[in-house]
């Protein structure tokens, strides 16, 4: 029931789509607004949208944005990060247009990380308040969430977006 709720099209214009994905589309070319998606902890089908317009959905974890293969120092033999920029930067006669999606893919939610981070760590995202958010430990996912959730919101404008919509995946019981 979840999922169906995620993407009611009660008029059945664009199926496989979600209700919140739909909005974004409208928000962005009925009033010319740059809207992102952003999945916390993962996609979801209710911020898919119309594939012709393809607005991506910027895809954070819990604690926040991560960096693409970071290992401890005592496990770096080779840079995980440059093997696979060469890897997906390679084209030939064989390349095909899902190989090259795919890298296109790849490659700018790699780039997209680094860049949430270096917001995140600038200095002026501020956390929530502590005295408000008096957690235990079972609502410590929640409260996660919520501070990933508000240090997004927070950098909104180097991100040049105009709207957000947001979705937390719900992999288990805690969600909101």
């Amino acid at each position: 029931m979840q999922q169906e709720t995620k993407k009611v099209d009660p008029y059945d214009d664009l199926a496989g789509s979600g209700w919140l994905g739909r909005l974004k589309d409208l928000v962005g070319t009925k009033f010319n607004s740059v809207v992102n998606a952003i999945g916390i902890q993962g996609n979801s089908i209710m911020l898919a949208g119309d594939p012709a317009i393809a607005i991506p959905t910027s895809i954070v974890g819990r604690n926040g944005p991560s960096l693409f293969g970071y290992r401890p120092k005592a496990e770096r033999d080779f840079t995980l990060e440059d093997y696979s920029a060469e890897i997906n930067s390679e084209q030939d006669a064989f390349s095909s247009i899902f190989t090259e999606s795919w890298s296109d893919v790849f490659s700018t939610g790699v780039d997209e990380s680094k860049r949430l981070l270096e917001y995140f760590d600038d200095g002026t995202v501020v956390n929530l308040d502590a005295d408000i958010w008096k957690t235990t430990d079972d609502e410590d996912k929640v409260y996660q969430s919520f501070q990933t959730l508000a240090k997004m919101v927070q950098t909104r404008s180097k991100r040049n977006v105009d709207r957000d919509v947001v979705s937390k995946s719900t992999c288990s019981v805690d969600s909101f």
